[in-house]
């Protein structure tokens, strides 16, 4: 069941990236909020929930992409 909640955020936030106006500022939002995800849900769940939020984290962390380096 949780894998279904999964999914269901992953593609919402595939909906957010495609469509935000500043994606160089959603990579650099992203990118100092993911440790914090991460961290904040370690320990809160069992190790299959774990590995599945881990990879929709993977995923999304791949679309959003990397911030542009300042020119």
């Amino acid at each position: 069941m949780r894998r279904g909640y999964l999914k269901a955020m992953e593609y919402a936030l595939r909906i957010c990236v495609l469509t935000h106006p500043i994606p160089n500022d959603l990579s650099d939002a992203w990118h100092q909020l993911l440790p914090n995800i991460v961290a904040k849900h370690r320990g809160d769940s069992s190790d299959l929930f774990a590995a599945a939020f881990e990879q929709s984290l993977m995923v999304l962390t791949e679309q959003i992409g990397a911030p542009d380096s300042p020119s």
